[in-house]
């Protein structure tokens, strides 16, 4: 764990930039397309599965005997299952609903998912733990083609999800605040 007096200026900016506060205990932050001022943080989740790279392989037998050989292909993208989720608001739903309702002629449904890995810093001072931005990842072209298990609470500006699975065109590495 981290002390907050121990970051960077622009590290401490982005701490209060992201806002994540009602993420606490989780460890991955998504936003939805965009900067942080004008597309907040939409959802935080306990695990991510599916962050990696495979490549389709291609057997071809050799004439006359038993061998196989093996050749890469094109690269397959797996993909990403984000599990035991909090929402901060109804983007994520929109955004499904959006997908499951697209018809040739409408607007694309694909958009950039950035994905924070979250730390926790403890701030002396208030005696608490905060989470804050380790690494981002960016998916590309990424839409949920799955989501489920929702926990509602009426007195909760957050609901529960168990799952949510997007599909994507690629993962880059936007940047790590320790690079």
């Amino acid at each position: 764990m981290l002390d907050l007096a121990s970051l960077p200026r622009d590290v401490l900016e982005r701490v209060d930039l992201l806002n994540l506060e009602k993420l606490k205990g989780h460890r991955f932050a998504i936003q939805i397309d965009g900067d942080l001022v004008s597309h907040p943080i939409v959802a935080g989740f306990e695990r991510l599965r599916g962050l990696g790279d495979a490549l389709e392989i291609r057997e071809v037998a050799e004439g006359g005997l038993a061998g196989r050989h093996k050749f890469p292909r094109r690269p397959m993208e797996e993909p990403l299952t984000l599990i035991r989720g909090m929402g901060l608001s109804r983007s994520l739903y929109n955004w499904f609903m959006q997908v499951k309702n697209w018809t040739k002629g409408s607007p694309d449904y694909r958009r950039t998912l950035s994905i924070f890995l979250l730390d926790e810093v403890y701030i002396r001072n208030l005696g608490v733990k905060l989470p804050y931005e380790v690494w981002q990842f960016d998916v590309i072209e990424a839409w949920p083609s799955s989501w489920g298990d929702f926990n509602l609470d009426a007195e909760s500006e957050t609901f529960l999800m168990q799952t949510l699975i997007v599909q994507h065109s690629g993962i880059t590495e936007a940047h790590g605040l320790f690079s």
